[in-house]
């Protein structure tokens, strides 16, 4: 049976709380957090080490050739945007994306969605396909394709299949300005 649980912070708590989390992580997560330039960069960096290590424990981390890290026995994935930064853990690959509701603009529009999913454009906004499109291409562990008009979505909430392989996604909303 293939179970996710996901578990959401915010930028608030982790700098009310950043001592805390510091003496947490492991002290490369927060050498790597140091380099940051930006307050808000370094706290998400923060945070994802934190969610990380305290909900899928204090194995190692190693990383695949496009740099997303992986546990041996506990799948998992990290998004952030704004102040929000979500974790998503599995017995199987899993992504997960989570983004402002924002307008991108046509052009932006243009270069991530097909044809058909532009003319499902009056029913769906262009955030729950390009979420979507992000989620799968996350569980890959991959970087984005040139063309990423060719992950067709389908359903948000259902089955969908890319490259041969089939991959279920479930759209939900934080609130009425976040979905992921």
């Amino acid at each position: 049976m293939n179970e996710v649980y996901l578990y959401i912070t915010n930028l608030n708590y982790i700098h009310e709380n950043e001592d805390m989390i510091k003496s947490f992580i492991l002290p490369l997560d927060l050498e790597k957090a140091k380099r940051y330039k930006m307050q808000d960069d370094y706290l998400r960096k923060l945070a994802s080490s934190y969610l990380i290590k305290k909900y899928t424990g204090k194995d190692p981390l190693y990383y695949n050739q496009y740099g997303k890290p992986y546990k041996k026995n506990i799948c998992f994935n990290v998004s952030h945007s704004g102040n929000y930064i979500v974790l998503a853990v599995s017995n199987k690959e899993i992504g997960i994306d989570i983004e402002i509701l924002k307008d991108y603009g046509l052009d932006f529009v243009h270069k991530i969605l097909n044809e058909d999913e532009i003319k499902l454009l009056d029913t769906y906004h262009f955030i729950n396909f390009w979420t979507a499109k992000e989620a799968i291409i996350k569980s890959l562990g991959e970087t984005f394709p040139k063309d990423i008009k060719t992950l067709i979505i389908k359903t948000f909430d259902g089955i969908n299949e890319y490259n041969n392989e089939l991959f279920y996604l479930k759209q939900l909303s934080l609130s009425e300005s976040w979905t992921f």
